[in-house]
């Protein structure tokens, strides 16, 4: 599956913001995209240059605000069919039992594959803002995939200086 990502950086320009996603992924040791086996920074096949990185769809907050804000927005809305997807697929009667199961045995047998345990471990993450596939974006400024606080840098000083670089991950 491949997921368009949006990382948020400081940087003094397009080509600045770009080096500084394309560095960290190039160094990380999967340290928090330990999900994804390839990318490409940039957009991927969301962009021009399907396989081969790019800057040419880094979003600058200073040149196009408006642009700025909408991806971010799409990048919550994302979020929030992922949530209801999520919702529709968990079974809590059947969940409960499986804590009652589990509570009584230590164990739960075969029943630990069940789907409910995966859809309501992507929920918790999801909610809990764990950096994930269906996160959408990343704030590299301070290493979450909460947005609130890039959002508060919106109307700083520094706002000219944000930048939301695209990543297409394959996971």
């Amino acid at each position: 599956m491949h997921t368009l990502h949006w990382w948020a950086v400081k940087a003094e320009d397009k080509e600045d913001a770009f080096g500084i996603v394309q560095n960290m992924l190039i160094n990380d040791e999967g340290s928090f995209v330990e999900w994804s086996d390839w990318h490409v920074v940039g957009g991927g096949r969301w962009s021009n240059s399907q396989y081969e990185d790019s800057s040419d769809m880094v979003i600058s907050y200073a040149d196009t605000p408006d642009e700025f804000k909408t991806t971010l927005e799409n990048c919550k809305n994302a979020r929030i069919e992922e949530i209801k997807y999520l919702k529709d697929k968990i079974n809590i009667e059947t969940f409960t039992n499986k804590i009652e199961t589990y509570e009584k045995n230590g164990t739960l047998g075969k029943d630990k594959f069940s789907l409910d345990n995966y859809y309501i471990k992507e929920a918790c993450e999801l909610m809990s803002e764990y950096y994930t596939p269906n996160s959408y974006f990343f704030d590299l400024i301070e290493y979450t995939a909460d947005m609130s606080y890039l959002e508060e840098q919106l109307d700083s000083e520094d706002s000219k200086m944000l930048f939301l670089v695209p990543i297409d991950f394959h996971y």
